[in-house]
Order: structure tokens, then sequence, then C-alpha cells
């Protein structure tokens, strides 16, 4: 008997924008060093239409899926398009992140999520996750950075970044620091736990930086020590009911198929629920 699972793919259209003082940073070198940037190097801001390319891939991979019919599943595909605010603030011609804004887009984006039976949700940048987490459940972070401090609860300046969106959700009840584990972290400090593996989540953050270079992924900071069958793993035994996948680059082959291969074990997952 075949089974039939409602997903809905969402395009979370986060990117960062280099600023000036980024810029002059990485082109200009002083006695042949290049100079120290006092504090913001990127700007962190909605980009429309900056997850279309792999929104499609999806789309179109997923409707006559071989591994998904091979099991009797069928999967009734959604686009729900970009969720993203227009805050006032802007640079270059791009909205910034704010804090506020984006507690609220959290909680919008799980109303639109809450009649399917699946959720997968692209970025973009990580700081995106902010709005990810507004899915009820805890969460399972693949990432090689902590994206967050130890004192959550005190860090906050009002602009969410890919560096600080896992304090914001803390700090704004999205998320308690108990309902989130980090698997593959190396670097930075965490209010949540670290492990080597679960078996206990609602929802699955992927950063593909989280991943070893030798899988071959396009990413800002290559240097993750986890394979994809870690992710894929997790999904097996967690069956969690959305996957996010951030910080692909555009048009990385490899990343687009690694996404609708996470998309086709997240549908089979719910399927077994």
């Amino acid at each position: 008997m075949k089974k039939t699972v409602r997903l809905a793919i969402v395009g979370i259209p986060v990117i960062s924008r280099p600023t000036q003082a980024w810029r002059e940073r990485a082109t200009f070198k002083i006695r042949g060093k290049k100079p120290k940037v006092s504090k913001d190097k990127l700007f962190e801001c909605f980009s429309p239409k900056a997850t279309d390319w792999l929104r499609h891939e999806l789309v179109s991979s997923l409707k006559e899926s071989p591994a998904l019919l091979q099991r009797d599943i069928v999967v009734e595909v959604t686009d729900l398009g970009e969720v993203m605010l227009e805050p006032e603030e802007t640079f270059e011609g791009h909205f910034g992140l704010h804090e506020k804004g984006l507690v609220e887009l959290a909680h919008e984006f799980a109303g639109a999520c809450s009649d399917f039976d699946a959720v997968f949700a692209v970025g973009g940048d990580h700081a995106g996750g902010l709005v990810f987490y507004g899915l009820p459940g805890r969460v399972a972070r693949f990432d090689q950075h902590s994206d967050a401090c130890s004192t959550p609860d005190t860090c906050g300046d009002d602009e969410v970044t890919r560096n600080n969106y896992v304090c914001a959700s803390i700090r704004n009840g999205i998320k308690a620091a108990d309902e989130i584990v980090g698997l593959g972290v190396r670097e930075g400090e965490a209010p949540y736990k670290i492990e080597p593996s679960t078996n206990n989540a609602d929802l699955i953050d992927v950063d593909i930086d989280v991943f070893d270079e030798k899988h071959g992924f396009t990413a800002e900071y290559n240097k993750g020590r986890l394979s994809p069958d870690d992710v894929i793993g997790a999904i097996r035994k967690c069956k969690p009911r959305a996957v996010g996948f951030f910080e692909s680059a555009k048009g990385d082959v490899r990343a687009a198929e690694l996404a609708v291969q996470l998309a086709e074990e997240l549908v089979a997952a719910a399927a077994r629920r």
C-alpha cells in the first residue's frame, strides 16, 4: 500500500554581503599583511530569489523520485516560495536582519508549515536558522561552528548574524538551550550540549561546512570532519519533521544532489512515523 507524504519546500533567502571594511581587508595589504578590521566584516541581509535555484532543483527531482517510488511513497511537493522581511535599514540595496523581526517571522514560518507532514528549508546564510528554529521540537544542528556564545541572555545587540542566531533563538524563547544539541562542532563556545550522535531530534539543521572537504562541497569554511552519511543516519534514526539546509554555494551541483538525497530521506522518515 502506497503512503502519501505532504512535503513543503521553503526558502530562507539570507546572504552575507561583504561590507566595505571587509573588502578593504581582503584586497589591500599594509607592509605585506592584511589589516585587521575592528568588528563587522559581513552584512547579513535578505536577498530575494537567493534560494530559487535549489528549490527548483528539489521540486523537479522529488516529484518523480525513483528512490521514493521504489519504497511505495508518493510525495506531494508544495513550494512555499521564500519567507523574508523588509526592514527599513539597508546596505547596498539589501535589507538587514533585526532580532525582533526575525522572531516574528519564525512564528509566521511555523504557522505556514503546520499543515505539512515534512518541511525542507533551504538557505541561504545560516543566520536564517533562527527562522527555521521556529518549528516546534528539539534541534540537532550539524555545523562546524557553534554559532553561539556561552551567555546567550546577555550577548544581544539586535543585529542577527551567522555567529549569534542560536543565542537569539534561546534569548527570545524560540528554543531552550536543552532543546539543542550540536554535532560536528569544532569551533566556538556553546550554551547547548555537543554530542557525537543523536537519536532524538524533531529538526535536523545542516551547515554545509560540517562536511570534510574530501566530499567535494563548495564551502566558505571547509574544515569539517563529518560525512553526509552522518546526517542521513540521524534522519533515519530520529524521523524528524523538518530539515534545514544552509550555506550551500549557488550552483554547487554536489550540494544540490545532497539536498535532494536528504529530502528523500526526510520524506521516507515521515512515511514511517
